[in-house]
């Protein structure tokens, strides 16, 4: 037989399940999920209509099995007001702002500015000497400034890669100023002579101040690209600046490493 599940305002979280064991499996029948919560991916079959996916709920403490929200929650507001219910399980009135909140419980506390992390451009060569930005985008204007450290790492990455507004420190701190949605830094990458290849620096927000939260996930990356060759090809005279392209040339080509 064939059955229908529809399930809304539900969250989905800290459960054993991963991406290809999910929580909800599709077997047979139709799985609708309206404006649920998932730290996972929307499962496979699934249809996740205006759900939030990838995201910790932002629980006050698990591990005291307090699962009501933080104002940190991508939880609050989230949800839908048809059909939701008058109050929460322990009575609070719904809805305390202008939306429900997905979940069992309704936050009276407002939510505060969640800040996530872009950038002007994904690939940056050391022969560009053009400013690229590391943006902090923020989804309500902060209430006073704000501040975020934003830390650069990776394999081979150091302080001595880049500039973020023209200083070589990790981690470095940027302010979101009073009523702003946004802050930017300035971002080059350093035109050494080091032979380095192609590296990946990874940027890791941490360290909110009081007024703002971070969004998952807290790390991206971007490929910087390195201008000075590591070897040269005595046939062709083609140089390499990736150790990988010099690697699969080397069992048919005489090369040299520079």
């Amino acid at each position: 037989n064939t059955c229908t599940l529809n399930a809304t305002n539900t969250i989905f979280s800290h459960s054993t399940a991963t991406s290809s064991n999910p929580i909800i499996a599709k077997r047979t029948g139709i799985v609708n999920l309206t404006k649920c919560l998932f730290d996972l991916p929307c499962p496979t079959g699934v249809t996740c209509t205006g759900s939030v996916v990838n995201k910790d709920p932002s629980y006050t403490d698990v591990s005291s099995n307090d699962f009501t929200l933080t104002a940190c929650s991508p939880a609050i507001n989230a949800g839908t007001n048809t059909g939701a219910p008058s109050t929460d399980i322990i009575n609070t009135a719904r809805p305390q702002f202008t939306t429900v909140d997905v979940g069992a419980y309704e936050s009276t506390v407002a939510p505060l500015p969640k800040a996530s992390l872009d950038f002007s451009v994904t690939t940056l060569s050391e022969d560009d000497p053009s400013t690229e930005q590391v943006i902090i985008n923020v989804d309500q204007a902060v209430s006073g400034p704000q501040t975020i450290d934003v830390t650069v790492s990776g394999s081979n990455i150091t302080t001595g890669d880049y500039l973020l507004n023209n200083m070589t420190q990790s981690p470095f701190t940027i302010t979101v100023p009073n009523g702003s949605m946004m802050s930017t830094a300035a971002f080059n990458i350093v035109n050494d002579v080091l032979p380095e290849g192609t590296e990946k620096a990874y940027f890791t927000l941490s360290n909110p101040s009081s007024g703002i939260c971070i969004v998952d996930p807290k790390v991206d990356s971007m490929i910087l690209e390195d201008n000075d060759p590591i070897a040269k090809n005595f046939n062709t005279n083609e140089t390499y600046y990736s150790l990988q392209d010099a690697i699969d040339d080397a069992m048919d080509e005489q090369l040299i490493m520079l």
